[in-house]
This record gives structure tokens, sequence and C-alpha cells, in this order.
């Protein structure tokens, strides 16, 4: 099979393979044998930036022995700001979604709660997270503090 891309659109799907990077091994401190067949996909597509003219978003690592993107291309580029808003959004989200359920739990018991119907439990949670996220629209992190 064969694809034929302008520059602009290689460069579209370079930073499309970056963002999905970021998605599957931005919190790993190691990667193993499921994260494999998308490193070796974005290497086969990194080796091909070349012929695009996008030395400036990707460069052969001899020590490495691989292609990377550069620092500006993965830190500076404009599709980082998807990564940007990707990460403030899930920060919210699941923060107003576990602090719902602990109230949740901590209103009715877990075992109670486990035991609502899904359409009562969905209730129950939307009253925490309705209140959580009024909180944190008004005020963000400024009444958050940890008990030690």
């Amino acid at each position: 099979m064969k694809i034929n891309f302008t520059k602009k659109e290689f460069v579209t799907l370079l930073e499309m393979i970056d963002i999905a990077n970021w998605v599957i091994s931005a919190n790993k401190v190691e990667k193993g044998p499921i994260e494999r067949p998308y490193e070796e996909l974005e290497g086969k597509l990194f080796a091909l930036s070349s012929e695009f003219g996008c030395e400036d978003k990707v460069k052969y690592s001899k020590e490495l022995d691989g292609y990377y993107p550069t620092h500006f291309f993965e830190m500076e580029s404009p599709h980082r700001d998807f990564i940007d808003e990707y990460n403030e959004e899930t920060f919210w989200d699941e923060l107003i979604d576990r602090l719902a359920l602990r109230d949740a739990i901590r209103e009715l018991g877990e075992k109670e709660f486990l035991n609502l119907e899904p359409l009562e439990r969905f209730k129950v949670l939307g009253k925490h997270e309705e209140k959580w996220a009024q909180e944190f629209e008004v005020h963000g992190l400024e009444n958050v503090s940890v008990k030690t």
C-alpha cells in the first residue's frame, strides 16, 4: 500500500502520533511489550521525516539508535496545546469524580452505595459532582487542603 502525503499532512500525522504517544506513555517510567507496537510504528514514521523536510521536528540519535522528536517539536509546537488542554480537563474531571465518589460512599456507606441501582448511583454521584464542580469553578484549589 502506498499513501501520498503533502508535507503539511505529514506534519499533522507526526503531531497526531506525538499526541497518541503522550497518552500511551507519558506516565510510564518504563515501556513494556504493550507499548512496543506503537513505538515501532512511531519509529517508522519518524524515519520518513527527512523525506518531508521535517528535520526540525525529528532527529536521529546514534546513541539510542532511533528517531526521536526534537525538544521544540515535543514541547513548543502548536499541537502541544491539545495535550495541555487534555491534561487540564482530565485533572479537573478526575478530581471531581474521585471526590464525588468519596463523598457518596461517606454519605451512604460503601455497601449501600454499591447496591444502588445504576440510575440511583448516577444521581447520587451527580449531586456530589455538581457540588465539587461549582467549588472548583469559583475557588479553584484555593480551599483544598490535606490533613496530616
